[in-house]
């Protein structure tokens, strides 16, 4: 399921899957955990199984956790919301526009949140027009709202996002150039990722508009720095790379350790990469511009997590070319174990 929700492109589904994998060591006891909290009646447990299920590759249990939540609290907006995401992620999109629509009847159910998730999969899923149906009722319910769970600026961005899928790029540029302003305004906590995604839709609009790829990565690393981990503008620089003169052959976990300086301090980063590639090499520099906002880096030895061929066989079944497809916050800890003579000094 959405390991993030809130940005009009949607990072794609198999990396999160991988990257839930890769960080899930202990599922068994995890599992437990989640079932117990169910005893218990707290509905989280219902989520957190089906998370742990989706991950492992057991999409039809995970939703057969969730529906089991939804028929015992079926007053609960959080797990028909999440069956919502499930659902999308395994295509089923009228199940899933059901499930929140359903979410939105629930008792203090956030629905501007509810209906901009609805619209993000009508969106992934190109059913553009319904997705346009959508923005009428948002706009009527956030006039009736002092402090709405999602502002109006993600349904304008949203809607910019159809408009460059549309090709109709001035309606587009409109609200991007609007959108500019707004940020300016918003709160501090949620400028940065706001602003990021606006910087996500000025590169996809130079990139199918104008065909200048160039320009357009500037716009999306620029994004990725803002929110780093951001998975609207690794899908997009992902997706620029599609045409590349590149035969995947493995996929490649690449580690990175790098400092970066905020106010005037030093700060030690972990980040860990999974990278498409014809070889090691390869996949290190695919990495560095992603790690281009940071003082000093430190790229590990790539290592082989599957070939091409494994991975469709024991993951997805998936066409894929050459790029980075998923990047997380990596594990210090294991880090420190697997390389530690290798670690650079901090200072």
């Amino acid at each position: 399921m959405r390991l993030r929700r809130g940005n009009p492109a949607d990072f794609i589904g198999q990396a999160e899957s991988i990257i839930a994998e890769m960080i899930l060591t202990q599922a068994e006891t995890d599992l437990r955990e989640a079932r117990r909290a169910q005893k218990q009646n707290r509905p989280e447990g219902y989520v957190q199984e089906a998370k742990i299920l989706f991950a492992l590759g057991r999409p039809q249990e995970a939703l057969e956790a969730l529906q089991r939540g939804t028929r015992r609290m079926p007053h609960i907006w959080m797990l028909w919301c999440e069956l919502g995401d499930l659902l999308d992620e395994m295509g089923r999109v009228d199940e899933a526009v059901n499930a929140y629509n359903r979410a939105m009847h629930c008792p203090d159910a956030p629905v501007e949140e509810i209906l901009y998730a609805k619209l993000t999969t009508l969106i992934h899923h190109r059913r553009l027009d319904e997705a346009m149906l959508i923005f009428p009722l948002a706009e009527a319910h956030l006039e009736m709202l002092v402090a709405p769970a999602r502002r109006n600026e993600w349904f304008d961005l949203a809607k910019a996002h159809i408009f460059i899928l549309k090709g109709d790029y001035d309606s587009a540029r409109v609200l991007l150039d609007a959108l500019e302003t707004a940020v300016e305004q918003y709160p501090a906590e949620d400028k940065d990722s706001l602003h990021s995604a606006v910087l996500t839709e000025r590169a996809r609009l130079l990139w199918l508009e104008k065909g200048d790829r160039a320009a357009a990565e500037q716009y999306a690393y620029r994004a990725y720095y803002l929110e780093r981990l951001a998975p609207h503008a690794l899908q997009l620089l992902y997706d620029m790379r599609r045409d590349d003169p590149c035969t995947p052959k493995n996929i490649y976990e690449v580690q990175v350790s790098s400092v970066i300086v905020r106010d005037g301090v030093r700060d030690f980063r972990l980040t860990d990469y999974l990278v498409v590639a014809e070889n090691g090499k390869q996949a290190k520099e695919m990495v560095r511009p992603f790690e281009a906002d940071a003082e000093t880096v430190h790229i590990f030895q790539p290592r082989i997590r599957w070939t091409i061929k494994e991975f469709r066989e024991t993951v997805r079944d998936v066409p894929l070319h050459c790029g980075v497809i998923a990047a997380r916050e990596g594990d210090g800890l294991m880090r420190l174990l697997s390389h530690a003579p290798n670690l650079p000094p901090l200072f």
